[in-house]
C-alpha cells in the first residue's frame, strides 16, 4: 500500500476510534460496561505513572493470551481511561496485515503525518496500543526500536502466547509481561455475578492465602489453614450463590470466555467456540510453525482426540500413527497450539530420560474449549464421566498458572508418568506435592503410590470434602475452594 493509502487508512482509524473503544468495552445485549478484570488495574497504574512522569522506565507492558480472554476490552478500556491525557492510537496487526501495510511503515506515517515531529521532539505523552502483534514477524525489534527513541512513548502490545516464547533479550529487558488467561472460577463467580444487583466479591487475598496454605505449609497445617479459610468463604461467598455445584458445572461448561459470560444458549457459545479455534487453525497457526496444508487439515481431529483422551499422557508417536503425518508435522502442530494458546503441555516427572521417552499431557487453557469440542461430537453431558475430565483440566490450568504467574510458590509442575499415579506433582519451596482430582469423593491409593515414589511431603485430594484429619499427610480440599486459588 502507498503512502497516502496508509494515510487514509490512519484517519479513518483515529475518527472512529471512541465508536470503537465503545463497541468493546460494553456489553452489546445490556449496554453494561464490562468489569476491570484484575490485569486492567496493574496496567493502569503503569500507564498512571507514565502519564504522571513518575516512572518513564518501565514503558513496554506485553499481553499474551489466547483469542477470545479479553486482550482487546483491555486495551480499550486503557483507551478509555487515558485517552483525555494522552495522545494515543490503536492498531490491529491483523487488520494492517489485511491492507498490506507494515506495523513500521504505520507508525512512521503516524509520526510524521500526525504527530508532525519526530518522536524524539514530541513533548507530549505518547500511548501505543498493539493488538495482535504476533502477526507481525519483527514486532519486537520495533517496540525496540520506538521504545529507544523517546522517554514520551509508552506501548501496551497484546497477541498469541507466542509473544511471551519470541520476545528478545533486548525487548525482555524493557517490558513487563502480563498474562492474560481465560476465566478463573473467582472471576466467573464476579462477571456472572453483574446485571443482578450484587457483585460477589470473595473476602480481600482469598486466592494467595489459599497458595500459601497449600504450597507453604505441611499437611497439619495446610489442614488448619483450609479449615479457617472454608469456613470464611461459605459464610461471606458461597453462601451468595444459589448452587455452588451448578455454579462450577457452569463455569466449567460455558463460562470460560467473558465475552460468552450471560449467554444462555450453550449450542451458541459452543459455535462462537469452535470459529475461535478454527480461525486460530487458518490465520495464527501457519504464523508459529512451517505447517504444510495436509497438517492443518489434521489439526481439528487431533484437538478432538485430545478433547476425548482419558489415559492420561499421549505421545507424538501415537498420534504420528492414529493420524497419518510424520512425528515431525506432529511437534510442529502441538508447538503452534501451544503458542496460540489453545493447549500446554506437562512433562512426566524424574530424568531427563523419563521427560523423553515418555508420553506428556495436553491439557486445554479452558475446560469450556474442551467442552465445545466434545460437544461437537455429541459427547458432552453433565455426567461425572465428562465433569471428571473438565475438572481435571481446570485443576491443570489453575496450577498452570501458579507455575507462571507465582514462581516462588510453585516452582514446577509435573505428571506422574507411572500406571495408578495422581493426576499432577507440584514443586514448592518445601519439597514436591501429589495432587489428584475427582468429581465426587476421591480415594487416596493414587496420591500414596505418588507420594512413595518421588518422597513427597504432602497430598492433596481435590474432591467434594474436606478433610481435617489430614490423614497420612494427605489434604482433602473441596474442589471449588481449590479452583478460588
Amino acid at each position: 500500500m502507498d503512502r497516502d493509502d496508509t494515510i487514509g487508512f490512519l484517519t479513518t482509524q483515529i475518527a472512529i476510534m471512541s465508536q470503537l473503544s465503545e463497541s468493546y468495552t460494553q456489553n452489546p445485549r445490556t449496554k453494561e460496561k464490562y468489569l476491570y478484570r484484575p490485569i486492567f488495574y496493574r496496567v493502569n497504574k503503569a500507564v498512571g505513572n507514565f502519564i504522571n512522569s513518575t516512572d518513564l522506565q518501565n514503558r513496554v507492558i506485553i499481553i499474551p493470551g489466547l483469542r477470545g480472554v479479553g486482550k482487546t476490552t483491555v486495551l480499550w478500556q486503557i483507551y478509555e481511561k487515558f485517552s483525555k491525557n494522552a495522545t494515543m492510537i490503536y492498531l490491529s496487526c491483523h487488520h494492517l496485515n489485511n491492507y498490506g501495510i507494515d506495523l513500521m511503515d504505520a507508525l512512521r506515517t503516524y509520526e510524521n503525518k500526525f504527530l508532525g515531529v519526530p518522536l524524539e521532539l514530541f513533548n507530549g505523552k505518547l500511548v501505543l496500543l498493539i493488538d495482535e502483534a504476533h502477526a507481525q514477524k519483527n514486532w519486537a525489534a520495533i517496540i525496540k526500536d520506538v521504545y529507544d527513541r523517546s522517554k514520551n512513548v509508552f506501548v501496551i502490545i497484546s497477541g498469541s502466547v507466542a509473544l511471551a516464547f519470541n520476545t528478545t533479550t533486548d525487548l525482555a529487558r524493557r517490558s513487563v509481561t502480563e498474562w492474560l488467561f481465560p476465566v478463573s472460577f473467582m472471576e466467573y463467580n464476579l462477571l456472572n455475578s453483574q446485571g443482578t444487583g450484587s457483585f460477589i466479591y470473595p473476602p480481600k487475598n482469598t486466592a494467595s492465602d489459599i497458595q500459601n496454605a497449600l504450597f507453604f505449609s505441611d499437611a497439619k497445617g495446610a489442614a488448619v489453614h483450609i479449615d479457617n479459610i472454608s469456613k470464611v468463604l461459605t459464610a461471606q461467598y458461597f453462601s451468595k450463590i444459589p448452587s455452588i455445584t451448578i455454579n462450577l458445572e457452569n463455569y466449567m461448561l460455558s463460562g470460560g470466555f467473558p465475552f460468552l459470560i450471560g449467554e444462555k444458549d450453550n449450542a451458541a457459545i459452543y459455535e462462537k467456540l469452535i470459529d475461535i479455534l478454527n480461525r486460530i487453525i487458518k490465520e495464527d497457526m501457519p504464523l508459529f510453525s512451517p505447517l504444510g496444508k495436509l497438517t492443518l487439515s489434521k489439526t481439528m481431529p487431533i484437538l478432538l482426540f485430545l478433547a476425548s483422551n482419558r489415559s492420561g499422557g499421549v505421545s507424538i508417536a501415537s498420534i504420528s500413527r492414529n493420524f497419518g503425518i510424520s512425528e515431525a508435522s506432529v511437534f510442529n502442530l502441538l508447538n503452534a497450539l501451544e503458542k496460540a494458546g489453545v493447549i500446554f503441555s506437562i512433562k512426566p516427572y524424574g530424568s531427563a530420560k523419563n521427560m523423553a521417552n515418555s508420553a506428556w499431557k495436553y491439557y486445554f487453557s479452558s475446560p469450556t474449549l474442551q467442552a465445545s469440542l466434545l460437544w461437537s461430537i455429541g459427547k458432552l453431558n453433565r455426567s461425572s464421566e465428562t465433569m471428571g475430565p473438565l475438572l481435571e483440566t481446570a485443576v491443570a490450568d489453575t496450577l498452570y498458572r501458579k507455575n507462571i504467574l507465582s514462581s516462588h510458590k510453585v516452582n514446577g509442575l509435573f505428571f506422574d508418568y507411572r500406571k495408578g499415579g495422581a493426576d499432577f506433582i507440584v514443586k514448592t519451596p518445601l519439597g514436591s506435592i501429589a495432587v489428584e482430582c475427582g468429581w465426587g469423593e476421591k480415594e487416596t491409593s493414587q496420591v500414596k503410590k505418588t507420594m512413595r515414589e518421588i518422597s513427597a511431603y504432602m497430598g492433596i485430594n481435590v474432591c467434594n470434602s474436606v478433610d481435617r484429619e489430614n490423614m497420612d499427610n494427605i489434604l482433602s480440599i473441596k474442589k471449588e475452594l481449590f479452583l478460588m486459588m
